[in-house]
């Protein structure tokens, strides 16, 4: 109530505000409509002033372009004259060289053909001595040729047969490769097909749930289920996709004994199934349907066992009845007849139809195509889901593990067929580098001689070259002598020409250097009145532009004004509205609040009530909990007490084992072996001191029960068999000696005789039995120790063929999600460079994987030293290139966006947005950017102090304008 008081107090200031707020913006658009007439009169006559300063600077600039190409004429022609002079003077130069060049050549060439006369005399004598010792060394090559033919041939008999092997073993290990390959794969598709049959893929999960019931439970009905129609049929792999179509959703049927127990379950109510399960009872041909919901339970009998007497089989295009195709698993009687009694395989669907519809009328038939017509003339055509396939799954898993061990046994053989031909190889080539190593030497020699062969001939062709160089550079000099003094006569004259060209041109040069110097004058002056003129009218454009800016301006501001004149009004009349209603409001409220006052009044009188059952109820908890301390507490004494005597007794055994395992030890002899022989260390001391008569045997037996607390020579055992020994020693009139009397002497004496055996060392009278034993522990331990390098050899062939394939796989993803994340990179940097490495590419298996990363304008770095936002731009492109290559169904993002910008949280959204299609994103995020590309948002409010309320919205049943869409009543017509 005092909340709508106030309320109504705040609308009607809110009321009064608007009003005073309406006046004031009327008074201001007059004002904005009265100074907007005033700019556009003054942008009206700016426009007549600007053109007429334009037509003068197109005046100024017309005459600027006439003088303009009058020097640009002048100064082509001042160009030309000074590179005409240039090239003039150059030409001097070159003249003036080629004079002094020629002259020293001419003088070299005098002094050249003197030493050429000198170096042929040398020459003629140099030729005659290197003939003859090209002869002699000709003789020792062909020598070493007979050598290197006879050890080719032997060489080339021996490759020969190292390429047979060769080929041999190339054979094998490629037979091999393909085989393991075969075996890999095989292997690979029996670890997949093994993992749909351990996860039950293709059943349904009401029927994986009686299933492991059934597995995990010995009470009825779970121990009337012998399982599922597919687990209990098997079929040949060739049939088995036919017998799949024909059972259809009955392979998924539960086969139990009896229904009875089954249908009891389902009726008491307790059955609470996750999915439809169908049963059947075994010989009955009734099955029956839970619902699945699983509050109560029905099943439908229905008779599908065949006719007696049916004409199909002789219908042309039958094949067989469908049952004939499968095969029990176990002694289940009529099981394939009751579910495929009434369903028969048929070459073609036309056969099918013409059978439906003659004599095969309420029968099913199956066609070797899959297709499946029902007896309600229902078709169903098209492939079958391969995790689905039941029954085909299961015969291909027998297939496959029948073609494993074949191809184990193939391997193996294939084995031994390459560690042969390997050896033999391995003696070839050993012939063969024996070969190699001789030709070597032979070659070496060869190559030897022939090169002094060589080398001596080239000599003897060099001097003679060199004899003709020398007659052909003496002539070459003279005729050259010659050439060069009519040179020098006419590169005299080309001179003296060029300087007398170059006088003319230096006065024709002076002349146009004037004419040009004026010309530039004029175009100075026209280009300062053109500068003038164009700040004039740059300032009047800017005044222009000023004026027109102000107008746009100013309109703007008046449709503002209009907009929140309209607006102003609008809530104007909404707050008069509110007004309206919240007095309203403000009458219910008061007549609500008098009767929630007499509520209280009862509610305070119940929960006085209701406090003095809760002390009542506290002082019967105090009670119980005290009797329950008590309770507690005697039955940790009585547990400790039962500790106490278990640990006792467990000490009296371990004693009497200690005993016993001395005694074995020691003597060789067991317990019951020492009571056999009657031996008592008590009763010999007793026949030594002579002290005891032969008496009767009750006394004996009195007298021996009495002393014999310990009686065998370990002096410590309890067994009951020794201690009752019975000992026939004389009858003597004496006082009976105590056992205990005499115990320190009969220690002493045995303590004694244990050092003596020891002095006397271990005699080993088994030695030979135990030899023999020794000896065959020997033979079945080398057994043993082959067997185990067997299986190393075995192992490390599997381990290296399993990294060999990790190695494979790994690379062929690394590969994929490397491109990925390049792409990924450049789309979440907006550019930038970015790559994955493997930092040892020889061992891919256990090396680190360095992540390298080049923003935008950055160089390239590692990962770490990036900053945290571009680490998160990095780390999300890399995410998302895994998902890539191996799609995820379900992704969590949290906070991911914490330390991005705009810019890049508006492209962490774009990409994110792409996986949408493929992957479900839950993401937790504060950033209003990222929260826009989501389909429905959570969020946690407290209403009330102390107490969460969990909100949910979807956007698409949010408008435009932020308001939410209110869906129609069902059943209301749409105005």
């Amino acid at each position: 109530l005092r909340h709508l008081t106030a309320r109504q107090k705040e609308l009607g200031s809110d009321l009064d505000r608007l009003r005073r707020q309406r006046t004031v913006m009327h008074g201001r658009s007059c004002e904005l409509t009265a100074e907007l007439r005033r700019s556009e009169d003054e942008l009206s006559a700016g426009d007549t002033e600007h053109a007429q300063l334009r037509t003068g600077l197109v005046a100024t600039e017309t005459e600027l372009s006439g003088l303009a190409a009058k020097l640009k004429a002048d100064q082509a022609t001042l160009d030309r004259e000074r590179q005409k002079q240039l090239e003039l003077m150059q030409q001097a130069s070159a003249a003036q060289q080629r004079i002094a060049h020629l002259n020293s050549q001419r003088d070299a060439a005098n002094s050249a053909a003197i030493t050429a006369s000198q170096r042929l005399d040398q020459c003629v004598s140099d030729t005659v001595s290197a003939q003859s010792e090209v002869l002699r060394r000709q003789a020792a090559v062909d020598a070493v040729l007979g050598e290197v033919a006879t050890l080719d041939s032997r060489v080339r008999e021996v490759r020969d047969r190292q390429q047979q092997l060769i080929a041999e073993q190339e054979r094998l290990q490629q037979q091999l490769r393909e085989q393991r390959e075969d075996r890999s794969a095989r292997q690979s598709q029996q670890a997949v097909l093994e993992d749909l049959e351990r996860r039950q893929e293709g059943f349904g999960i009401g029927v994986k749930e009686i299933l492991s019931r059934a597995q995990s439970s010995d009470y009825a009905p779970w121990n009337s289920i012998l399982g599922s129609v597919a687990d209990l049929l098997e079929a040949d792999l060739d049939e088995a996709a036919i017998l799949e179509v024909a059972l259809g959703a009955r392979a998924q049927l539960i086969v139990v004994r009896e229904l009875t127990p089954l249908i009891e379950y389902l009726n008491s109510g307790a059955s609470r199934l996750s999915g439809r399960v169908g049963f059947v009872e075994v010989g009955s041909g009734e099955w029956g349907v839970g619902s699945e919901d699983t509050s109560s339970a029905h099943q439908t009998s229905l008779s599908i066992l065949p006719t007696p007497h049916s004409p199909l089989p002789t219908q042309p295009g039958v094949i067989k009845r469908a049952d004939q195709l499968a095969s029990l698993k176990s002694g289940l009687p009529g099981l394939a007849e009751t579910l495929l009694g009434t369903t028969w395989v048929v070459d073609t669907l036309d056969t099918a139809l013409r059978l439906a519809n003659g004599d095969g009328r309420g029968c099913r038939f199956v066609t070797l195509q899959g297709e499946l017509l029902e007896d309600d003339g229902t078709l169903f055509a098209g492939t079958v889901r391969s995790e689905s396939a039941l029954l085909t799954r299961r015969s291909e898993l027998r297939r496959l593990k029948n073609d494993l061990l074949r191809l184990d046994r193939t391997i193996a053989d294939g084995e031994r067929q390459l560690a042969d031909a390997s050896q033999s190889l391995k003696g070839v080539e050993r012939v063969i580098d024996t070969a190699t190593s001789e030709k070597q030497e032979l070659a070496d020699r060869l190559a030897h001689a022939r090169s002094d062969v060589t080398a001596q001939r080239q000599n003897v062709e060099r001097i003679g070259r060199e004899r003709d160089t020398i007659l052909a550079e003496a002539a070459r000099f003279e005729s050259l002598a010659s050439e060069l003094v009519l040179q020098i006569d006419q590169a005299q004259r080309e001179w003296e020409w060029f300087d007398d060209n170059l006088a003319s041109l230096r006065d024709s040069f002076t002349a146009l250097e004037a004419e040009v110097a004026e010309h530039d004058t004029r175009r100075a002056e026209f280009l300062q009145q053109q500068v003038d003129q164009r700040l004039l009218l740059a300032t009047h454009e800017e005044r222009m532009q000023g004026l027109r800016s102000t107008v746009v301006r100013l309109q703007e501001e008046q449709r503002q004004r209009d907009e929140q004149f309209d607006e102003a009004e609008r809530r104007l009349q909404t707050s008069a509205t509110q007004m309206r209603h919240l007095n309203l409001q403000l009458l219910n409220t008061n007549a609500e609040l008098w009767e929630l006052q007499l509520l209280d009044e009862q509610f305070a009188a119940e929960v006085a009530a209701i406090l003095a059952d809760k002390d009542r109820l506290r002082t019967q908890k105090s009670s119980f909990a005290e009797e329950e301390a008590r309770l507690r507490a005697a039955r940790r004494e009585l547990a400790d007490r039962l500790h106490a005597n278990e640990i006792a007794a467990r000490d009296a055994r371990h004693q009497l084992q200690v005993c016993a395992e001395r005694i074995e030890e020691e003597y060789q002899m067991t317990l019951d072996e020492v009571v056999a022989s009657g031996a008592s260390a008590f009763a010999k001391w007793r026949e030594e001191s002579g002290e005891w008569r032969v008496g009767s045997g009750e006394q004996a037996e009195a007298s021996e029960q009495s002393t014999s607390n310990v009686a065998t020579l370990n002096l410590a055992t309890t067994d009951e068999s020794v201690r009752h020994s019975v000992l026939h020693t004389p009858h003597s009139p004496l006082p009976t000696p105590h056992f205990t009397d005499v115990r320190p002497e009969l220690e002493e004496r045995v303590n004694r005789l244990r050092r003596k055996l020891k002095m006397m060392g271990s005699v080993n009278t088994d030695s030979l039995k135990d030899l023999d034993e020794l000896d065959g522990r020997y033979q079945h331990l080398s057994s043993q120790l082959q067997d185990l390098e067997e299986a190393k050899a075995t192992l490390e062939e599997i381990i290296r063929q399993i990294n060999g394939e990790s190695q494979r796989m790994f690379l062929e993803t690394f590969e994929a999600i490397r491109q990925q994340f390049q792409l990924l990179f450049r789309k979440m940097f907006g550019g930038g460079e970015g790559d994955i490495i493997l930092e040892d590419h020889n061992d891919v298996l256990d090396c680190g994987i360095d992540v390298v990363a080049r923003p935008p304008g950055k160089e390239l770095r590692s990962i770490s030293l990036l900053s945290g936002g571009e680490k998160t731009m990095t780390a999300v492109a890399l995410l998302m290139a895994i998902f890539r290559s191996k799609p995820s169904p379900f992704c969590i993002l949290d906070e991911v966006d914490a330390a991005l910008d705009e810019a890049n949280v508006e492209r962490y959204s774009g990409v994110v947005r792409e996986f949408k299609t493929a992957t479900q994103f839950i993401m937790i995020t504060h950033n209003k950017r990222s929260m826009q590309i989501g389909d429905i948002l959570y969020g946690v409010t407290m209403e009330q102090s102390g107490v969460s309320k969990r909100m949910s919205v979807r956007f698409e049943d949010v408008s435009e304008d932020g308001h939410f869409r209110i869906s129609p009543a069902p059943g209301s017509n749409a105005a």
